[in-house]
């Protein structure tokens, strides 16, 4: 693609290259105009090419599926981060710890995607302020945290099968 467009641009700038800096008066701006004219020219099949193939692979998601894709790209089960905010009511506030174990995509998108998942309810970066605690890989005991006893929301099941705990706050 990126072939073609460049032979089509390169044909553009022989054909046309001239005229438009002659039309500007023969000067550097004519000319970079046509550089930058000729390289927009490259760039136009392989872009349209990408654009079609983005469309052909995301029309056929499920809207099911689609309300997790967002978090399955960075190894978050989208429906396990959804059960998290079954138990904490609207108005809550929790803070979110990751086990040092975990993949990096995990500890550091999950605060991120957790943020839009459990609105209304607020996180916050102190435990100290949080009414719950939740915690990915680890009991909140094992990351050094004070909380109620945990309960297990259930298990990542994108990668390595990773505990999910739920705990108020102490």
């Amino acid at each position: 693609m990126l072939a073609l467009g460049a032979a089509l641009a390169g044909a553009l700038l022989l054909l046309g290259g001239r005229r438009v800096a002659a039309e500007a008066g023969g000067s550097l701006v004519g000319v970079v105009t046509a550089v930058f004219l000729a390289f927009t020219v490259a760039g136009a099949p392989y872009t349209v090419w990408r654009v079609v193939a983005d469309i052909r692979e995301t029309a056929p998601i499920s809207a099911e599926h689609a309300r997790y894709v967002g978090a399955e790209t960075k190894l978050i089960d989208g429906e396990l981060a959804e059960r998290i905010g079954f138990p904490i009511p609207p108005e809550a506030s929790y803070y979110v710890a990751v086990a040092p174990g975990a993949y990096s995509e995990i500890r550091e998108s999950l605060g991120n995607w957790l943020g839009y998942a459990l609105l209304p309810r607020r996180r916050v970066r102190d435990p100290a302020d949080a009414e719950w605690i939740v915690t990915w890989g680890a009991t909140p005991a094992e990351l050094g945290l004070r909380a109620g006893d945990p309960r297990l929301v259930g298990r990542n099941r994108l990668s390595q099968r990773e505990p999910v705990y739920l705990a108020p706050a102490r």
